[in-house]
C-alpha cells in the first residue's frame, strides 16, 4: 500500500481520527504528485459511479420489455393463417419405400402430393398431381390423367 493510500484510509474509514476544520488542512504533508494521485482517483471514482448508474437505469429500461406477455405459437398461426406441425421425434429416414413410422409419414405427406387429395370439406377426393381419372367397369383398373405443370 503506497504512501498516499495509507493516508486515505486512515482519513476517510478509521473513526477515531479527528478531521479538521479547515479542509486546507487535509492535505497536509502531501506530496504535488499525491495530490494529483488523489485527485485523479477521486475522478475515476466519479466516473465509474456515472457508468454504473447509466447502467443500471439503461437495464431497467429493457426489463418491461421482456416481462409482458408473449404471443404463443397457436396464436401466431392462427394470425398469419399457418398450421404449425410437430414431428414428435427424428425420423430415420425420408425414403418413402423403407420408412414405417409416423414422423417419417407425416414429414413425406408434407413433402409429396398424390395422385389425388381429400377435400378440405367433406373429404371426397379431387385431383392432386393427376387432372383426372378414369375407373375400369369392373374397378380393377384407375386411369390418371397426370397435370402438364405436374414435377417430380
Amino acid at each position: 500500500m503506497t504512501h498516499l493510500m495509507q493516508k486515505i484510509v486512515a482519513f476517510e474509514w478509521l473513526e477515531h481520527v479527528e478531521l479538521p476544520e479547515d479542509p486546507i488542512d487535509i492535505s497536509a504533508g502531501l506530496t504535488k504528485s499525491d495530490e494529483a494521485y488523489f485527485l485523479t482517483m477521486v475522478s475515476t471514482t466519479r466516473r465509474l459511479m456515472k457508468l454504473f448508474v447509466i447502467s443500471v437505469l439503461v437495464g431497467f429500461l429493457f426489463i418491461p420489455t421482456g416481462c409482458g406477455p408473449t404471443e404463443t405459437k397457436v396464436q401466431k398461426g392462427n394470425r398469419e393463417q399457418v398450421l404449425h406441425l410437430s414431428n414428435g421425434s427424428e425420423p430415420e429416414s425420408i425414403d418413402p419405400h423403407i420408412v414405417t413410422g409416423v414422423p417419417e409419414h407425416n414429414v413425406i405427406s408434407a413433402l409429396t402430393e398424390g395422385l389425388v387429395t381429400e377435400d378440405p370439406v367433406d373429404l371426397h377426393p379431387v385431383p392432386g398431381m393427376a387432372e383426372s381419372w378414369d375407373i375400369s367397369e369392373d374397378g380393377t383398373v384407375y386411369t390418371f390423367r397426370l397435370r402438364d405443370n405436374a414435377k417430380w
